[in-house]
């Protein structure tokens, strides 16, 4: 489910991953963009309200739905519903996250575009869902190859807090280290330790994995003996 804003920005930047340009020049100029979106997202009725806009078929009744507050164009056809409106199975239903002044999930603060231009002093778009949850996942699952850029570099461009996609980047790092202890392991278990003779002394060299990935700095692992 994406709005327009969110499809603009994967455009452009694929449109930039794949412009045979040096990848410090991709980069800076994707940087660039995420900075001035970023901005722009964040100062009330500089976008249009229609790049906001999130489509989302009904695939059933709006009456139907088991899980009608997490899903927010459910919410938004029967509100539609009780003002009079014919909402039924396969309409697609517009929609965007706004603040309403509830400490809510986004999911239940859905609002159809005109409600908003109803009611645009207690109806204001939330930026931070969109910079947060639109523009961000998009952008960083295109960039995530690309060495220079991250998560949390993305952030920052897009004026939000990066500690927190900072905290997820070393987490990701600790938990890929640890993946590719337990694969050595489990791949080896079952190996005996490759012996050595050593040439110059009467002792034999073991190796029992290459390299000991527990220790801090990673260190080879093998011993000596007599």
């Amino acid at each position: 489910d994406w709005s327009e804003l969110a499809k603009d920005a994967g455009t452009y930047v694929l449109d930039c991953i794949l412009s045979n340009k040096k990848r410090d020049t991709v980069l800076e100029e994707i940087h660039s963009y995420l900075t001035d979106i970023g901005k722009q997202v964040a100062e009330p009725g500089k976008i249009p309200l229609q790049k906001f806009v999130i489509h989302k078929s009904l695939t059933k009744s709006p009456a139907d739905y088991p899980d009608k507050k997490s899903q927010p164009h459910v919410q938004v056809a029967l509100r539609l519903i009780s003002q009079g409106k014919r909402v039924v199975s396969g309409d697609v239903v517009e929609y965007v996250i706004c603040e309403d002044g509830n400490a809510t999930a986004p999911t239940q603060r859905a609002y159809h575009p005109s409600e908003i231009n109803d009611k645009p002093d207690t109806l204001k778009i939330d930026t931070h869902y969109y910079l947060s949850s639109q523009l961000h996942p998009v952008v960083s699952r295109l960039c995530g190859p690309i060495e220079g850029t991250d998560v949390a570099l993305i952030a920052e461009c897009l004026g939000l807090d990066p500690t927190g996609y900072k905290r997820s980047l070393a987490a990701d790092e600790n938990s890929s280290s640890s993946s590719l202890v337990l694969k050595e392991q489990d791949r080896y278990k079952d190996c005996a330790p490759l012996s050595l003779p050593r040439q110059h002394c009467s002792s034999t060299l073991t190796i029992k994995t290459l390299c000991d990935m527990t220790a801090t700095p990673p260190r080879p692992s093998f011993s000596c003996e007599s």
